[in-house]
């Protein structure tokens, strides 16, 4: 039975490591939320740009 406890909340995740990003969103999803990834930070701040979100999970150590 899938949980909905994060039914329509909008998360960006933000991670270099793509087996990282890939678990987030599959856990996300299974809990009813609508997740978008980026793998830098760069791509983050462009997503930021035109969208809005209602949580951000970042790794906080990725290269510059």
């Amino acid at each position: 039975m899938t949980s909905l406890a994060l039914s329509g909340f909008q998360i960006l995740c933000v991670d270099d490591s793509l087996d990282s990003l890939e678990f987030l969103r599959v856990h996300l999803e299974s809990h009813g939320a609508v997740v978008t990834t980026c793998d830098s930070a760069e791509k983050a701040i462009l997503v930021l740009k035109n969208a809005n979100f209602d949580v951000m999970v970042s790794d906080l150590s990725m290269p510059p």
